[in-house]
This record gives structure tokens, C-alpha cells and sequence, in this order.
């Protein structure tokens, strides 16, 4: 019996930060598959959803039912607080946060705040199929610390997880930072078209394509091609790794989140109306030495391309957008 207690006050000693259900357990800070520190995202005013998709498209973060998504540089209530790291944080001001994941995720965690008079947060964790898997109690002090709580699934794979504060308010107002998560299902390397092409002056609407399979282990095995390009102009492509867009702009719509990086500048060629095209590997990508090192396995990255049009209204044109995401 005594060393029963004894090894209950052990587990409590080592976990006391958090309480979780048998299939979700308590783990020290890790360095996941994605990280989201919200530095890329849209700051200030409220929205659904915090925007851009966070985790490189491999989620997305919604105040459920409200308006509430912020992203801030500071916040103050019975004190004041900055961001754990970086220039951002996040937090919902109107009903209680979701996370929900595009493929399977083992373990989940990040940095946890409270500003206000209220402390702590429930998580619950959720499956592919909606069923819950567990529910967790986060120690929070109200009083402006940033506090590490991760957790991993040794059941089912998590799918989802909402952030519920202790406030009489649908539970918003905790705040977060520095999160993590690893995916613990196989990376899948899909890509798709989106975004509207702006006609060119010539009548030519920019065709975007791919070819191989964007690995980093063949990273000359992946091409984005976009054809149908204005003949013999200068043309060059532009790409992120913080998501899609789709934001009227020149005449066109910018498909890419900010920030952009720029490839360099090439000619169209062609030897008719329309024939003009660009091509780009996954190498040429990874080249950038800015843009290149943000791509890592299970990042995604948005693509478009820019061509010179001296006769229409902007002198411009733009191809709508190629998105990819990026495996082993």
C-alpha cells in the first residue's frame, strides 16, 4: 500500500501541470513535424478562422461558431503579455478554440497563457471520426506566464482538439504560441490547381501543371510548368509556404499568403500567340536562399507565376495558383 502512494505521488509530481485520460498522456516540450508560431498570420481584427490555414495548411484554427480568431502582439486584461517568442501570438475573443488536422497527428503541444482572472483550459481530443479519444486539464496561471503543455495520443490518432478557457463566455481567452504537432501517418504528396488566371492582352489564359512527385529525396523528379504563357515575354515565378490566397491584385488575383519569394527572371519563348511557358523542379525551389530552407517534409508550398504584358491595362499578368505539398 505505502508504495502504491508512493509511485501515485511520483506520477503526480512529474505530471502535475496537466490531468489527462488514459489514452491521451502528458509529454515535455518537442520539436514537431510542423510548427506554427503565427508570425506569417493576418494580426489584428476578428475572423472565423485564423488566416492563413496554420501548420502549412496541415490544419486550420477557428473560434467554433464566433468571430473571435485573433493574432496580436500584446495583450492586456488583469496584465499585460507579449508573445513567447517571435512578434505573435493568438488567442479567441469570442467562444472557445478548434484545431482540426488535414492527416493524423500522435502528439500535440505547444506554449499556454492566461491574461485574464480565469486559469486554466479543458482540451478535448478527437479522432478521424469525430469520437473522443480524451480530455485534459491544462494548468494556466492567470497571471501572464507562458507554461509548455504537450500531449500525445497512445489510442487513436488525433484529429482534432478544441481549447476550452474557464470563462463564462464559451470559453475563449487562452492564449497560445510556439505550437507543435507530429504527424504520425505517411506524408501524402498531393497537388491541385486553384485560383482564377487573368486573361492576357494576347486572349492567352495561363495554364499551371505538374509533373513527378514532389520529394525531397528526387527533387529534380517534380516540375511545375506553366503554359499557355504570353510568347517571348519576360516571365517569373513567385512561391510561399504560408498557404493560399485569393486577393484581387493588377488587374489579376494574387494566389499565394505572404511572404512571397521571387525565382529568378526567364523568357517565355514560344513561336505563336499563347505558346509561351515557364518551368520550375522542386531543386530550383529548394535553391532560393530565402524561401528554400522553409521547405521541409510535410510543407506545403503555393506557386504562381508572373509574366510581363505591356499591353494590357496593368502591364501585367497573372496565372492562377499551383499548391504541392512536400514528402521524403
Amino acid at each position: 500500500m505505502i508504495s502504491l502512494r508512493v509511485s501515485g505521488i511520483l506520477a503526480v509530481m512529474l505530471f502535475a501541470t496537466s490531468t489527462a485520460s488514459a489514452q491521451v498522456t502528458p509529454v515535455g516540450p518537442f520539436v514537431g513535424t510542423l510548427s506554427e508560431g503565427f508570425e506569417n498570420a493576418l494580426v489584428g481584427g476578428m475572423t472565423h478562422c485564423v488566416e492563413p490555414i496554420v501548420f502549412s495548411n496541415m490544419g486550420s484554427l477557428c473560434s467554433t461558431g464566433n468571430q473571435g480568431a485573433v493574432v496580436a502582439a500584446s495583450a492586456a486584461s488583469s496584465c499585460s503579455i507579449l508573445a513567447h517568442s517571435g512578434l505573435y501570438f493568438t488567442l479567441s475573443t469570442s467562444g472557445y478554440y478548434t484545431y482540426t488536422f488535414a492527416q493524423d497527428v500522435a502528439k500535440f503541444g505547444g506554449y499556454f497563457a492566461s491574461h485574464t482572472v480565469w486559469s486554466d483550459a479543458t482540451l478535448k481530443f478527437y479522432d478521424v471520426n469525430n469520437a473522443l479519444i480524451g480530455t485534459v486539464t491544462a494548468s494556466i496561471p492567470a497571471n501572464c506566464s507562458w507554461n509548455w503543455h504537450g500531449w500525445q495520443s497512445i489510442g487513436p490518432a488525433i484529429r482534432k482538439v478544441e481549447v476550452i478557457g474557464p470563462s463564462p463566455f464559451n470559453g475563449p481567452f487562452v492564449l497560445m504560441d510556439d505550437m507543435e504537432i507530429v504527424i504520425s501517418g505517411p506524408c501524402e504528396p498531393s497537388v491541385i490547381t486553384y485560383c482564377t488566371a487573368q486573361l492576357s492582352s494576347s486572349g492567352c489564359t495561363a495554364v499551371m501543371s505538374s509533373t513527378g512527385t514532389p520529394s525531397l529525396g528526387n527533387p529534380l523528379g517534380f516540375q511545375v510548368t506553366t503554359s499557355n504563357l504570353e510568347m517571348g515575354r519576360d516571365c517569373l515565378m513567385f512561391f510561399g509556404t504560408t498557404g493560399p490566397n485569393a486577393l484581387p491584385f493588377s488587374g489579376g488575383t494574387l494566389c499565394l499568403w505572404t511572404p512571397l519569394y521571387r525565382m529568378p527572371l526567364s523568357n517565355s519563348g514560344g513561336a505563336t500567340v499563347c505558346s509561351g511557358s515557364l518551368s520550375r523542379t522542386l531543386a530550383d525551389f529548394l535553391a532560393h536562399p530565402l524561401g528554400g530552407p522553409l521547405i521541409q517534409s510535410f510543407v506545403q508550398v503555393n506557386a504562381q507565376v508572373f509574366t510581363y504584358d505591356p499591353q494590357s491595362a496593368f502591364g501585367r499578368n497573372w496565372s492562377g495558383g499551383i499548391q504541392f505539398r512536400v514528402c521524403p
